[in-house]
């Protein structure tokens, strides 16, 4: 398992460096939705991801 963990990047740094279109990508298959009002911003992850993070949100 270590050894896989070395090869895996690490997602933070992959979005740092990536292109302005490379991130909106990224989060284009993470956000299903955002919402904006004057008092708050509230964003809603795809469904897939929110089965697949479990009780992590």
């Amino acid at each position: 398992m270590a050894m896989l963990k070395e090869f895996i990047p690490v997602w933070q740094d992959v979005f740092d460096e990536a292109s302005t279109e490379k991130k909106k990508m990224m989060l284009s298959t993470l956000i299903d939705v955002v919402y904006v009002s004057k008092e708050k911003i509230s964003v809603e992850i795809k469904a897939r991801l929110k089965g697949f993070l479990g009780h992590l949100i």
